[in-house]
């Protein structure tokens, strides 16, 4: 392996104090195409490697959304299967096509399984617009980092 298929996906993380004043890096999944698998990180301290840490990753959730509903349903489910134990919280980002995003609304989920989080979305929240809905699923722990952990579309006719 060269050393260019060794650093494909190189970014510097944001980084910064945590509010217990311990440092921290969010190292954004979405600038690595989302893949699972090993990630290596090195930590430098004024232009020195002082450590290096590998997690592996894998990206075992899958979400449950229907594909087409009927406004005068008045609500539909979104659930998040695979949300590790570790996660305290779920929240859901909502919002229609129509208009851009003038009616995003965060929910938090309920946990309904032992790694099973649902919402529901009624439409009310949404001007009861039909056409395209999205839904984006972030996870956080007990320390407050978020990771997005899926996302879904409906079609409300």
């Amino acid at each position: 392996m060269d050393r260019e298929e060794r650093t494909r996906g190189c970014h510097l993380a944001s980084r910064g104090k945590d509010r217990h004043g311990a440092w921290k890096i969010t190292i954004p999944f979405n600038k690595h195409k989302d893949e699972s698998g090993k990630y290596i990180t090195h930590i430098y301290v004024d232009k020195t490697m002082w450590a290096a840490s590998e997690t592996m990753v894998n990206l075992t959730t899958s979400t449950r959304i229907p594909p087409t509903v009927n406004l005068s349903s008045g609500s539909y489910d979104v659930y998040i299967d695979g949300v590790g134990e570790q996660v305290t919280r779920v929240a859901f980002l909502t919002w229609t096509q129509s208009n851009g995003q003038d009616d995003i609304v965060w929910k938090e989920g309920y946990k309904v399984g032992a790694n099973t989080w649902k919402i529901t979305i009624p439409f009310s929240e949404h001007n009861q617009e039909t056409g395209e809905y999205i839904t984006l699923i972030y996870s956080y722990d007990q320390k407050g980092n978020a990771v997005m952990l899926g996302y879904g579309s409906v079609i409300v006719n």
